[in-house]
Order: structure tokens, then C-alpha cells, then sequence
């Protein structure tokens, strides 16, 4: 499996590695951070792999596909790609080297992929996959959505950690109660993904408190852990009976401070009671835009600026630290406005960190449509752009409105924390020339409120230097510095 792990555990590849393994194969992982290829290409002949599996998000599709080109002109092997990108746009296929892709969810597509080449049997009905076969593309349909999501091995932490030492020593790691979200936010892949598997089983599925609580029992034993971090969706989408249960089991067996994913709808004060007391110390909630009109008719999100704040209030109440998530640069005529407008509501409900990102049109998504057929974008994803997510793919027919929402996207959290710079920065958000600046501004703030606002990780001197030089890293890796 190659991929660069080099900022977030990836479940998609933990999750395969534990099937490959259940079914007797023996997956490696190969990373391509800051890895030459000639050296990359070394590993594969050591190793010599029957297939090469890559996961691969949007904006990473041009960088692996020529990867695998490369790998394929030295060593032989099957090629397949998964994740988010071909899901949602499996035409990738066609790229030269490319053998298969899987649509949707891979764990079992993954193995029967595995157990049929390796008994060398026909590839050509494995649901899930197209396969490239003699220059035609066969298009097998979907299988069911895995129902029981405790019939999964849990994710195999270690096979990311052998190549990931910093993963491992991480005392904040990150963990999956459910899979699927019933919402239809136009900017998000979930609307699109229960599109495709629609009759395919039910779209929210959840792990019993037992399964997930044994699962956290397992890495704690094995690896440093003082936070637990839930990445689902909508964490508190679920039946009370289940978070009656999780609550009481994970305090009696597990009591370490988490945090989670909220959605406003689902917050009221009995139930952020019962996980404040069982350990919920901060979390992240969708704010996205501070216009309703816009929030309803263009991003779909059908909540209301006051049920934002009330639940915000409600959380702040109980003592749980807040991040808000929010848009940036949106498909419309003024997105500047709007971008203040929900920067407005950011100063009143005065989170812990508020945190901003440029909008993104994914392919599939309804927004990525919305975009397009109001000429705000020709779905054109050029992967030297959208390696850097900061930067917009919209075209608002202005230079220097692209220029100014980039830049706001950069200091946003910034002048959350501090108005009384909201002019001087309205001012210099216009200076393209200041990019690197702003962005530098961005990832220190970003680290200083994930680390030490919000997770609140002890640490030392000489780690603070070093998350100081992760910093820098980065930065040179955008090629901003």
C-alpha cells in the first residue's frame, strides 16, 4: 500500500492492512514523504508486491498516478486505486498504468482482489472494482454496504506505525464509532456516496459500545494515548440507549478525555451532560457560513444562525472547548461579504479556535454542479493546484477578489481572536505579494489552538522546537517559504 501518511492517520489503509492480514496475505506500507523515486522504486523490487494499492484523496490523483507510471516502467504489478477520488471519479481508469479502481467501500473488495489473483482466477466480476482489461473497462456493480460494522478487524494501528514512528508516538490518536451521514450538504461527499449505494444497505451504521471501547482498550495497552479523538461525522447521531452505554463504559474502562464531531441539531443539555461527565473536553462544530440565505440555498445545511449559536452556547455551558469550521470563498457574487458575514458570527459565539478552510468543489459533489452550471468553475482539477487546498479553484471573473478571499482564508482565525485587526487586515488582504506571510500566520495558528488550546498536550521544550520545524517542513512543502 503506498502512501504519504505524513500528517493524519489514514483509516482507509489501517482498515485494509487488518483485512489483508484476517485473510493471510501480508501487506507492507511504502511512503512517499520526502522519498526520492528512485528509492521508492528500490523498496517496491525489495519487497516485490503483487499488487501496488494506492489511496488517494482529491488533489492527490496527479502525484500517484504518475508515481505509478514510474514504479510500472521498473517493476511489474497490479495496480489499484482507492479512497475518496476514485470513488467519486472513477474515469481515473483510463490513466495510463492504472489497472483497477475500487468504488465505495474496499475491505472486502481488497481481499477477494488478493485471494483471486493470488489462486489465479479471473479478476473480471470482483463488485466494487473497474477493471481495466485489453483496453475495455468492465464495471462491476456495487455490493452491499458491511452492515455489521463489528465484523471488521479493528484498524491495524501497527502497520501504519512501523512507517509512521511519529503516528506512534503521538499520545493523540484518532478513532471510528460509525460510518455514513444522512445529511445532504451540497459541499460534502456523503450526499453523493448514499446516491451511489442507495438500496444498498441502511447509510448510518454504528459500532456497539463494546467494539469500539475494546478497540481503544487495545492501543492504549499498546501505544501512548492521553486523548481519544472521535472522527465520525455526526458523533452524536445515534440512539440514546447506545450513548446511555458508551458514556458509562467508557468512563468506567476507559477514562481519558475525547473529543468529537458535533452537528448542532443534534445538541441539547442532557446529552452534553452525559458526555462532558464521561470525558468530552472539546470538539468541532460546522458554523461554514454566516449567511442563512446562502447556507440554505447554495450549501444546503438547513440550520439556522440562532441554532448555531444556541448549541454552541450549550457546549461553551458545560465547559467544552470549541473549534468552529467555516467556509471560505463560496460560489457566489460576493463571496468577500459573505466570508465577513460569517466571520460576524464567529465573534458572536467566541470559539476556542475558529478555523477556516477555502471551499473545495469535489467531484460529485452538488456544489461542484452548483459551481459549474453558474459559471463559477469547469471542473478542471489541475493537480498542481489542488495540492494546496488553500488556494481556490473558482473563478469569480476577478483577480482580486480570488486574491482577497485566499488571503482572509489564511487570517480568518485571527481576527476571530482579535477584531480590533479586522480593518488593518481588510486592508491587506488585498496584497497578493503577502501570501506567504498569511500563510505562515495560518499553520502557526492552526498548531498553537489544536495543540495547546484545544488538546492541550503537554510538552516539552524540545518538542515545542520541534513542532516548530514540523512547521517549516510543511511550509517548504507547499513551497510557500
Amino acid at each position: 500500500i503506498i502512501n504519504d501518511t505524513d500528517k493524519v492517520e489514514r483509516f482507509g489503509i489501517m482498515y485494509l492492512a487488518a483485512m489483508l492480514k484476517k485473510g493471510g496475505h501480508n501487506p507492507k506500507l511504502l511512503r512517499t514523504a520526502f522519498k526520492r523515486l528512485p528509492d521508492i522504486i528500490e523498496e517496491v523490487r525489495k519487497y516485490r508486491p503483487s499488487i501496488l494499492c494506492y489511496s488517494v484523496m482529491t488533489g492527490e490523483q496527479g502525484y500517484y498516478t504518475h508515481l505509478n507510471e514510474s514504479i510500472k516502467k521498473e517493476y511489474d504489478a497490479f495496480s489499484l486505486f482507492g479512497g475518496p477520488h476514485p470513488t467519486f471519479f472513477p474515469e481515473m481508469i483510463e490513466g495510463e498504468g492504472v489497472d483497477a479502481v475500487c468504488i465505495g467501500e474496499g475491505e472486502y473488495p481488497m481481499l477477494e482482489l488478493a485471494d483471486t489473483l493470488e489462486s489465479a482466477r479471473s479478476i473480471d466480476n470482483i463488485e466494487n472494482l473497474w477493471i481495466k482489461k485489453e483496453g475495455k473497462i468492465i464495471r462491476n456493480r456495487l455490493r452491499l454496504l458491511i452492515n455489521d460494522l463489528n465484523d471488521i478487524p479493528f484498524s491495524d494501528r501497527g502497520f501504519l506505525y512501523e512507517g509512521d514512528l511519529e503516528h506512534a508516538r503521538s499520545s493523540y490518536k484518532i478513532f471510528l464509532a460509525s460510518r455514513g451521514c444522512p445529511h445532504r450538504c451540497a459541499y460534502c461527499f456523503n450526499h453523493s456516496y448514499n446516491g451511489l449505494y442507495s438500496g444498498k444497505g441502511q447509510v448510518v451504521r454504528r459500532r456497539s459500545p463494546d467494539n469500539i471501547i475494546s478497540e481503544i482498550e487495545e492501543v492504549k495497552c499498546n501505544y501512548p494515548l492521553e486523548t481519544v479523538h472521535f472522527v465520525d461525522d455526526a458523533f452524536l447521531l445515534t440512539r440514546q440507549d447506545w450513548l446511555n452505554e458508551f458514556t458509562t463504559k467508557y468512563k468506567e474502562r476507559i477514562n481519558l478525555p475525547f473529543s468529537c464531531n458535533f452537528r448542532p441539531n443534534y445538541i441539547n443539555e442532557e446529552t452534553v451532560k452525559k458526555i462532558k461527565d464521561a470525558g468530552c473536553q472539546w470538539g468541532w462544530i460546522g458554523i461554514e457560513c454566516g449567511n442563512e440565505q446562502v447556507s440554505e440555498e447554495v450549501l444546503k445545511r438547513g440550520l439556522k444562525n440562532q441554532q448555531l449559536l444556541d448549541a454552541c452556547n450549550i457546549l461553551k455551558n458545560h465547559g467544552i472547548r470549541l473549534a468552529t469550521q467555516n467556509l471560505n470563498g463560496l460560489p457566489v457574487d460576493n463571496p468577500l461579504n459573505v466570508d465577513m458575514e460569517t466571520l460576524r458570527l464567529n465573534l458572536k459565539i467566541k470559539p476556542d479556535f475558529a478555523w477556516s478552510s477555502v471551499l473545495y468543489p469535489y467531484p460529485g459533489t452538488q456544489i461542484a454542479e452548483y459551481a459549474n452550471s453558474n459559471g463559477y468553475f469547469n471542473n478542471i482539477y489541475d493537480s498542481k493546484i489542488t495540492n494546496n487546498k488553500s488556494l481556490s479553484l473558482l473563478d469569480w471573473k476577478d483577480n482580486d477578489t480570488k486574491t482577497k478571499v485566499e488571503n482572509l482564508h489564511k487570517i480568518f482565525g485571527v481576527l476571530v481572536e482579535y477584531p480590533f485587526l479586522i480593518p488593518i487586515g481588510k486592508f491587506l488582504i488585498r496584497f497578493k505579494c503577502l501570501r506567504g506571510i498569511f500563510t505562515f500566520v495560518y499553520y502557526s495558528w492552526y498548531g498553537y489552538c489544536h495543540t495547546f488550546r484545544l488538546k492541550r498536550l503537554k510538552t516539552s521544550f524540545k518538542d515545542k522546537l520541534k513542532l516548530v520545524g514540523e512547521l517549516f517542513r510543511y511550509l517548504k512543502k507547499l513551497k510557500v517559504t
